[in-house]
């Protein structure tokens, strides 16, 4: 074990291995908070109160798209920024998504009627996920400015005490209130709200009045990145929106299988990215990635792997007797998720090296995804076929992207020497 150990040191940063791995280890107790909130709503809930639930979660985690862009945009630039840049950087982001976010609370509560009858759930669950904006917009400017700074072991704990008050609220709301959707949706956004405001006072800058802040939001990049995260993210979260209403509360079961396995996977591709946009060797980025790599497909694959096996068994202990029917399609929505954890891993990369040429084929994927809901949208199984075949196109195009992009970049390298 200690030459496995001094041999993984030897080719990457020890802080890098240090740092993933406590991430890694929070990480899967905040996975575990979130699959008891998860259990417990799929257990606790009546099937329209599940369904209702699950949807509504699947748009907070649209919404949530821009918390990848700013985080990743944040930490981009607090990893290469001077001292004196911190506090502006810090001021600019806060004021400007503090304002966005009240402007999109405010136009959700207004237009809840109308985003109701596009998602197909009532204007009172949508009016609610305005309480969630705010928070989702703010928590990720306190990540990304922790993350560039290289507090992870802050974020982490920040992101555990998150994932514990959703827990607790949850079981409040269960124990003191009625089993509709209202209260299971407030315990799920209230934290995200609570926990973004306490980031700012970990978030400490030293002052000086002498040197000159030349750091500018890059707004150009910001909206590339918001993009790429919105389209690639899209397939992944809008899926039971568009399934069938009928199919929605067991396909809610099976995604949330599948999403067990997704959020295991992708623990430390924040650490990554961190580590990724503050070096600026390119063989140490090559290994950093190479080396996020490995542990996401380790991860998903291992989980993967115990569902072929236990499927039948762990799906009435995570969901209930009642979506025993999904069990034999656990294995084949995690073996899609497996590659769109790599393919995850992948855009992250893209989004650090600033490329964005691949996102007109990201757009033709979400297309491709809402024209084959729309014809096969009557069976679980048909369902997951869309789900595998998007989750499939994705992957290739983040490989094909990322070699791509590598062979330009030689390229370049060999005629500037």
């Amino acid at each position: 074990m200690h030459k496995v150990l001094a041999k993984i040191k030897s080719k990457y940063n020890s802080k890098f291995v240090l740092d993933s791995f406590s991430t890694l280890f929070i990480g899967l107790l905040i996975s575990f908070l979130s699959y008891l909130f998860n259990v417990l709503a799929a257990h606790r809930l009546p099937e329209e109160s599940f369904g209702i639930l699950s949807a509504v979660i699947g748009l907070i985690y649209i919404i949530q798209v821009p918390t990848m862009t700013i985080q990743t945009e944040l930490t981009k630039s607090v990893a290469k920024a001077n001292q004196w840049d911190l506090k502006k950087i810090k001021s600019h982001a806060y004021r400007f998504f503090l304002i966005l976010g009240l402007v999109l609370s405010l136009s959700t509560i207004i237009f809840s009627k109308q985003i109701s009858v596009i998602v197909k759930i009532a204007p009172q669950y949508v009016s609610l996920i305005s309480i969630m904006i705010l928070g989702s917009l703010l928590i990720p400017v306190g990540r990304g400015i922790l993350l560039g700074m290289h507090k992870i072991n802050t974020v982490n704990i920040l992101n555990l005490l998150e994932a514990s008050l959703k827990l607790i609220l949850f079981l409040v709301a269960l124990s003191l209130f009625d089993t509709t959707a209202s209260y299971p949706i407030i315990a799920f956004g209230l934290p995200t709200l609570i926990v973004s405001i306490v980031f700012i006072f970990f978030i400490r800058v030293k002052e000086d009045n002498k040197k000159k802040s030349n750091f500018k939001l890059n707004y150009k990049a910001l909206v590339s990145t918001f993009l790429a995260f919105l389209l690639f993210n899209l397939p992944f979260s809008y899926d039971i929106v568009l399934t069938a209403p009928s199919l929605r509360p067991g396909y809610a079961a099976l995604a949330l299988m599948s999403k067990i396995v997704y959020f295991g996977g992708i623990l430390i591709i924040p650490v990554s990215v961190a580590y990724i946009a503050k070096e600026k060797k390119r063989d140490i980025q090559i290994k950093y990635l190479l080396g996020t790599i490995g542990i996401v497909f380790s991860l998903t694959a291992f989980i993967t792997l115990v569902y072929y096996f236990a499927g039948d068994w762990l799906v009435p202990i995570v969901s209930g007797d009642k979506y025993l029917y999904v069990a034999p399609y656990t294995w084949i929505m995690g073996v899609g998720i497996v590659i769109y954890s790599l393919a995850t891993v992948i855009i992250n990369f893209l989004i650090v090296e600033n490329r964005f040429f691949y996102i007109p084929v990201l757009l033709g994927i979400f297309v491709l995804q809402y024209v084959l809901y729309k014809n096969f949208n009557s069976e679980i199984s048909l369902v997951v076929r869309n789900q595998i075949i998007v989750f499939s196109l994705l992957f290739a195009t983040s490989l094909i992207s990322l070699l791509y992009h590598l062979a330009t970049y030689s390229a370049k390298n060999i005629k500037a020497v």
